[in-house]
């Protein structure tokens, strides 16, 4: 458990709950989506996260803040 990020919208509060996983090996199979790729904790910096994403992405260990 990497902890609790919270993020607060004009009419509500959202609590997200952190966790660190191990990927299986092989590529990552889109279930619910069109696409899907791994990325390393620098590339997250290129992507069009939300707030509440970044702050996901910000436990990671490694990622450089962009």
């Amino acid at each position: 458990n990497r902890g609790r990020v919270s993020q607060v919208y004009s009419h509500f509060k959202v609590t997200l709950h952190v966790y660190e996983c191990t990927a299986l090996p092989g590529p990552a199979k889109a279930l619910k989506h069109a696409a899907v790729r791994w990325v390393t904790p620098t590339e997250l910096n290129d992507l069009p996260l939300s707030t509440a994403q970044r702050k996901v992405a910000s436990t990671v260990p490694g990622l450089v803040p962009g």
